[in-house]
């Protein structure tokens, strides 16, 4: 059973095969987030989903006081 949940931004509902998928998790210290925050901040890139799976743990960050 596929409890994921994908939500696609823009026009399609499936990855095109010449792009380059960077998939970062939640995980201690948020290293994964914040790399992949950094590369794409440093090279042209496109977010194309967001991907949901309720046995992931709940994530807040705070960011210059605010809770994010």
């Amino acid at each position: 059973m596929n409890r994921s949940i994908t939500h696609w931004c823009g026009d399609s509902d499936e990855i095109p095969q010449e792009m380059v998928i960077l998939l970062a998790l939640p995980g201690v210290g948020n290293v994964g987030k914040v790399l992949a925050d950094a590369i794409i901040e440093e090279h042209q890139s496109d977010l194309i989903a967001w991907i949901m799976h309720p046995d992931l743990p709940p994530h807040a960050t705070l960011v210059d006081g605010l809770l994010r």
